[in-house]
């Protein structure tokens, strides 16, 4: 016997979305339960031949205001919220003559579900539900002696309860549906304040949006020492909502590396492949949410192969994510490699059957990121949060600030190592490599460091240059994700053949670089915009 067995004899039912409601109105009837409804939902429940009373049998009163005023009363929420286990209660709901209200089936105007920013302040205030709520909240607040339900897809599991327990519903389901309730007015409210707060200009309501976030627990969080668990935000876009296809539950990291590629990949498809005719391919590869490859090619394999070659190492173990659907020859190519995750907009059927063999192997169905304003990042601190727009925009200035010339037909490679820069932790180098016409790829990437000469020297050099390869390439690009505070990064850079630099420029001693690139013979750009991320 299950604890807190409650049953169901009185029902008030007063619902907006009417799906699947026929289905347990029968059943609630089945078992013997007096359904009362408000005006509308009675209609409904009586052209189905289901017995149902009006509303105004508990209230006492007739609806009124055009149906502002129907199940908001003295009577229906006393029978909702008396405690069935409180002596006192009880005698005070006999002398009052209230009838006891067992279960709640609610949902509300659909505010949240309309385009309110097209209609008139008039307008969107008659889709605000003052009744409905009221009577959700009532019933979830006295969960003990009350059960609840505010969505439909939850319907199916209150109705096996009721079959298995003939016509009770334990107490363990009554503090789900209480819980779930509760967020779904939460998240209803909140959706009436952001459109206030829009309408009346006053600011964001609700920046963490809480109430529209779904919790999923993770096997643990970083480390296998810590809790984890992610929260999906149900009306938003990104890595958090793809669509898994295959392979094992992700995990903390695969989260954060999955929202890097995603990142860098959208970036790569709206500044570096949007511009031209033919469509580009753009593949990411990261490891510690950093990129440690990408190629853009109009060959997805050719693409792909270039950005394992950038550090094929690193590559091991990581996360790929492509720009456009994944093609057959791509998932040959990768069958035998080991990955732990692999994102795309979408998979052919030939690449989805290669990767079946696979059963580690994660596959993400996610569209790229849009571009524009708009997302806020938020970042946990001792004692709060540091909150801050995205960094969305990207039109670099690219003027040339040196007497050596710098190739025009360099500039889409430019922008190719800038995206590259801008998803790497700073302070981050990327060299990059035009290879053919439409063809961009990286040689090698330092990020992380506490200044730019080891992010060269430590790690973007290595990985790109050997003693024999030394040598000046006319198709190499240096890209900086900040201004060069000395001169020493140009000097270093002409040592091992680079011929062109682009940063930010800003720095104090811009002028020492500058003459420094002129006396090499180097060339160089300045954006005018910084893209570091810590």
């Amino acid at each position: 016997m299950e604890r807190g067995l409650l049953q169901i004899k009185t029902a008030l039912v007063s619902v907006s979305d009417k799906g699947d409601l026929l289905g347990l109105c029968r059943l609630l009837h089945r078992q013997g339960c007096r359904i009362i409804a408000s005006k509308g939902t009675a209609k409904i429940l009586a052209e189905a031949d289901i017995p149902v009373g009006a509303v105004e049998e508990l209230s006492g009163t007739p609806e009124a205001f055009h149906g502002r005023m129907k199940t908001l009363s003295f009577n229906l929420c006393s029978g909702i919220l008396f405690r069935r286990d409180d002596p006192r209660d009880c005698s005070e709901a006999q002398e009052l003559g209230l009838t006891s209200i067992d279960l709640v089936v609610g949902n509300l105007y659909p505010f949240h579900r309309k385009p309110v920013e097209q209609l008139a302040a008039d307008e969107v205030v008659e889709l605000i539900d003052i009744g409905g709520p009221t009577l959700l909240r009532s019933a979830a607040k006295n969960y003990r002696h009350v059960a609840v339900l505010s969505d439909p897809s939850d319907y199916q599991e209150f109705m096996d309860a009721l079959i298995k327990h003939g016509g009770s519903i334990p107490l363990a389901l009554r503090e789900k549906n209480a819980a779930r309730t509760f967020l779904y007015t939460a998240h209803y409210e909140s959706k009436i304040a952001e459109e206030f707060s829009r309408r009346f200009k006053i600011g964001t309501a609700d920046p963490l949006h809480r109430s529209r976030l779904q919790r999923k627990e993770l096997r643990y969080g970083e480390n296998p020492q810590q809790l984890g668990y992610v929260l999906i935000d149900r009306e938003a876009q990104g890595i958090a909502s793809a669509a898994k296809l295959q392979g094992k539950a992700l995990s903390y990291n695969n989260y954060l590396d999955g929202d890097a590629a995603l990142r860098c990949t959208s970036d790569l498809l709206h500044y570096v492949s949007a511009e031209d005719v033919l469509p580009l391919h753009s593949v990411t590869i990261v490891k510690h949410q950093n990129p440690c490859g990408a190629g853009t090619s109009i060959h997805q394999l050719d693409a792909l192969q270039m950005a394992w070659a950038a550090d094929s190492k690193s590559a091991f173990g990581s996360v790929l994510c492509f720009s456009h659907l994944l093609e057959l020859d791509a998932a040959e190519w990768l069958k035998d490699k080991f990955i732990e995750v692999i994102i795309a907009p979408s998979f052919s059927e030939q690449a989805l059957n290669i990767f079946a063999g696979k059963s580690n192997l994660r596959l993400l169905q996610s569209p790229l990121l849009p571009n524009g304003p708009g997302e806020e990042m938020w970042r946990s601190i001792s004692g709060g949060f540091l909150v801050q727009e995205e960094d969305w925009e990207f039109s670099p200035e690219l003027l040339r600030v040196t007497t050596s010339e710098f190739p025009l037909g360099l500039f889409p490679l430019v922008k190719f190592g800038m995206v590259l820069s801008k998803h790497l932790k700073s302070n981050s180098v990327v060299l990059v490599e035009q290879s053919g016409l439409k063809e961009f790829s990286v040689l090698g990437t330092g990020m992380g460091q506490p200044n730019r000469i080891d992010s060269l020297l430590r790690l973007a050099l290595p990985r790109s240059f050997t003693e024999a390869t030394s040598i000046a390439r006319e198709q190499v690009v240096m890209v900086s994700d900040g201004f060069f505070p000395f001169p020493d990064i140009v000097q270093e850079a002409a040592m091992h053949g680079i011929k062109y630099l682009v940063q930010p420029g800003g720095s104090i001693r811009d002028e020492e670089v500058i003459a420094a690139c002129d006396r090499s013979g180097l060339s160089m750009l300045f954006t005018g915009r910084r893209h570091f991320r810590h």
